[in-house]
């Protein structure tokens, strides 16, 4: 398998801030640190139309899991410098159409334990399924899985579906239906491997819509992605209900999400053209 080193613009570095890891029961909100931000932007022939949708990180922690949702999935080494150049690998996965530029791949989660790696597609290709969950078992991930077609009712086949995907534990997931329109609204939707759709919870109105929604096993909270409307990251209990907000509004189209405590940020990546990485400072994260 061959790696890939694509060329990268830096822009902006400012201080980098580590954090310790805060307990569930601990009063401090995370903070957003002003002014601590880093943006790469992504270059490289296999990008080329191809937007960044989804941040993930590999069981071991060391680098990341990209998705993009007309280029698959690709390993990311973690960067620790502006100017630095980013590293992607693609997986190596059986059959040619994984790296299909039909395909709308539009998130990505780790299922740790089992340290499988599981992706959704919005929209339907040949020869997949549109509005559905796939997965690549570990250790090799070399063969692609399907996991859930959802229905058009509960998931539209078409641009509002799904966008957000994060693991809670287990055999649960949370599937993040975009929503955004007037004919569909953003939803929560709850889902066991072995008992199919648990619950669905449209969030307060105040979220317009789910670009990305990740679980924080160490608050046993939400953060949901509004990248589109009104660029707003929120915390939020597991019903929706937000908890803080903290705006991004110089992130245009912000879809991928990624928490991390051991660098005390966030990595949010975009879809703009051409696509952009960005890490932000926190505290207390």
């Amino acid at each position: 398998m061959k790696t890939r080193t694509l060329a990268i613009l830096a822009s902006v570095s400012v201080l980098a801030m580590s954090c310790g890891v805060m307990n569930r029961s601990s009063a401090a909100s995370p903070e957003m640190i002003s002014g601590d931000i880093t943006v790469w932007t992504i270059s490289g022939v296999a990008f080329n139309n191809a937007d960044f949708s989804g941040l993930s990180f590999s069981a071991d922690g060391k680098r990341m899991i990209a998705a993009f949702n007309s280029a698959a999935l690709y390993w990311l080494e973690i960067p620790s410098k502006a100017g630095e150049s980013l590293k992607f690998t693609p997986f190596d996965v059986e059959g040619s159409g994984f790296h299909e530029v039909k395909r709308d791949i539009e998130c990505v989660t780790l299922g740790s334990k089992s340290g499988d790696i599981y992706y959704g597609q919005e929209r339907d290709a040949t020869g997949y399924k549109g509005a559905s969950v796939y997965r690549l078992r570990a250790p090799k991930y070399d063969k692609e899985e399907l996991v859930v077609s959802f229905d058009k009712e509960t998931i539209p086949d078409g641009n509002s579906g799904i966008e957000g995907l994060t693991w809670l534990g287990g055999d649960n997931f949370i599937v993040g239906r975009e929503g955004g329109t007037r004919r569909v609204s953003p939803m929560m939707i709850f889902y066991s491997e072995s008992k199919g759709i648990t619950e669905k919870i449209v969030p307060p109105a105040e979220i317009r819509q789910i670009a990305e929604i990740v679980y924080d096993d160490v608050r046993d909270c939400l953060w949901i992605l509004d990248g589109d409307f009104d660029k707003i990251l929120y915390r939020c209990d597991m019903k929706g209900n937000v908890i803080d907000r903290y705006p991004v509004p110089d992130i245009k189209n912000a879809e991928a999400l990624l928490l991390d405590r051991k660098h005390g940020c966030v990595w949010i990546g975009s879809d703009e053209e051409p696509s952009k990485l960005y890490r932000i400072g926190f505290k207390n994260l």
